[in-house]
């Protein structure tokens, strides 16, 4: 039996920073490669396992949900699916016969010596058969509102329980159990950077002997730190983060967060506008300032009539530790400066 294990797809989600005409491309990209796994790449594999979170709103677009199911029914083999947490409010239109919906009413599903459950209802279990559980949660924290306590399923002997909630590839052995989140299988944000696809499951006789990771081609989020300490131009920066880029394997189609840090000497004047518009070639870039000034204090008390040495003055009379006066000043400089505080 060979399972393809997806899970957070939260179809119509959209990262609202990105320009409309970007979101369009990227809404429009999402439905595609879910028509490519579910009509091509599927086709090597028995069943498609969904677990949980298929759309992200109850606001989904009609003609979203319809696209999807068009293309699970020309999957036509069996696609199971568990609800998750942001489906709960979600209304499903007409669904195709080979969706089906596991739940406390209808727990199970067999096809051929595979019996797939919902965590619901284990009435009828069989050891014996080959069982797969699929669970929506989050089986590491008790805190979270989505807490699955996976231990409470470990007394049955299921051969493999496919989990969704948790956005990232995780695979678990406890004694004889296996149990993997596949992650989602789009990105849909800088917090979920770097390959996204889809677990390929075998098993035979009942010994799981295939759990990896497949990623799906589509557009990632990457974010890319560089340290501008030395560069003297916007210039230089450009060149830097471009080798940076490199560095970590981004592409021209990526969606791209340059972060910068380090310090940069007081006459510079960098301009984020000007870099973004340099490296407009890329899908979408986007750069986020973390850099720091760098201040030479005694070159500032040297200066006359200057409002940056008489507070330096004021900060070195008051009753405060050395250390304290230094970050004081350092604060305050920035401040009148117009820089971002490093606090």
């Amino acid at each position: 039996m060979r399972i393809l294990h997806i899970a957070d797809l939260h179809l119509g989600a959209k990262n609202s920073k990105l320009p409309k005409d970007k979101q369009d491309i990227l809404k429009n990209e999402m439905m595609e490669n879910c028509h490519h796994l579910f009509c091509e790449v599927g086709r090597r594999y028995d069943a498609v396992v969904v677990c949980g979170d298929l759309f992200h709103s109850k606001n989904v677009s009609v003609s979203i949900a319809e696209s999807f199911f068009k293309y699970v029914q020309q999957y036509e083999k069996p696609v199971l699916y568990v609800s998750g947490n942001h489906d709960e409010k979600f209304i499903m239109p007409e669904k195709p016969n080979n969706f089906i919906v596991l739940d406390g009413q209808n727990p199970s599903y067999q096809l051929e010596e595979c019996v797939f459950w919902a965590g619901d209802n284990l009435t009828g279990f069989d050891e014996n058969k080959t069982n797969v559980l699929l669970l929506h949660g989050n089986i590491e924290n008790p805190q979270d509102n989505d807490y699955v306590d996976i231990n409470s399923y470990l007394q049955y002997n299921f051969d493999y329980i496919a989990l969704g909630h948790i956005h990232q590839v995780k695979k678990y052995k406890k004694g004889a159990h296996i149990f993997a989140y596949s992650g989602s299988l789009f990105s849909n944000g800088f917090d979920e950077c770097g390959d996204k696809g889809y677990l390929d499951v075998e098993i035979e006789n009942k010994t799981l002997v295939r759990c990896e990771f497949r990623p799906l081609e589509q557009r990632r989020y990457l974010i890319c730190e560089y340290d501008i300490s030395g560069d003297n131009s916007n210039a230089e920066i450009e060149g830097g983060v471009r080798a940076e880029l490199q560095k970590i394997g981004a592409t021209k189609k990526d969606v791209i967060r340059v972060i910068l840090k380090g310090y940069y000497e007081e006459h510079f004047s960098k301009s984020l506008t000007i870099l973004e518009e340099k490296m407009e070639n890329y899908f979408y870039i986007e750069f986020e300032d973390s850099s720091k000034i760098r201040l030479d204090i005694e070159k500032l008390k040297s200066e006359t009539l200057s409002l940056k040495n008489e507070f330096i003055s004021l900060v070195e009379e008051a009753d405060l530790a050395q250390e304290v006066k230094e970050k004081v000043i350092k604060l305050g400089i920035e401040a009148l400066k117009g820089e971002d505080l490093s606090v």
